[in-house]
């Protein structure tokens, strides 16, 4: 599958199997819409996208609040434009 220049939503980013996934996806060649609950945690990834010539944006939610689902779909939208595909990774 190419995955350049395709638009990602990729939602638990900063634990252990995000982190790497966001990594192969910038690899790849996609743009990356990060969340997390931990926005110091998501700069860094960011910064690790940004070094490796990938293209990341990050968005603090926490995903178990009611609500938190639709302002995370949303600010990826406004941030990146239309969404190609959503990694559901929170849990």
């Amino acid at each position: 599958m190419n995955l350049q220049n395709k638009r990602i939503l990729l939602t638990g980013a900063t634990g252990g199997i995000g982190e790497l996934i966001a990594l192969k996806l910038a690899q790849k060649g996609a743009f990356l819409a990060l969340v997390g609950r931990d926005a110091q945690k998501l700069n860094v990834l960011q910064a690790s996208i940004g070094a490796v010539g990938g293209k990341a944006v990050c968005i603090i939610a926490d995903l178990s609040l009611e609500g938190t689902a639709q302002q995370v779909a949303s600010a990826a939208q406004q941030q990146l434009g239309q969404i190609d595909i959503l990694i559901n990774n929170a849990g």
